[in-house]
């Protein structure tokens, strides 16, 4: 499967991904919170190293929305 899958060398790679996480919400409503995630990697040649990553998520906690 290693070779299948081309993933004999993995041990050997290495990268750099900076990464950075924003949480925030309004201050009326502490059960509703926003969340942006993002990442970008050094340039690499390697077929494994993803180039960037961007998410956006939101969280709802029922018990403490209205207090």
């Amino acid at each position: 499967e290693q070779q299948a899958y081309r993933l004999s060398g993995l041990g050997e790679m290495s990268m750099v991904e900076p990464y950075a996480i924003l949480r925030f919400g309004p201050a009326s409503m502490p059960g509703l919170r926003f969340e942006i995630q993002g990442s970008f990697c050094a340039p690499s040649n390697d077929y494994y190293v993803r180039a960037g990553y961007f998410s956006f998520g939101v969280a709802v906690d029922p018990t403490r929305i209205g207090k």
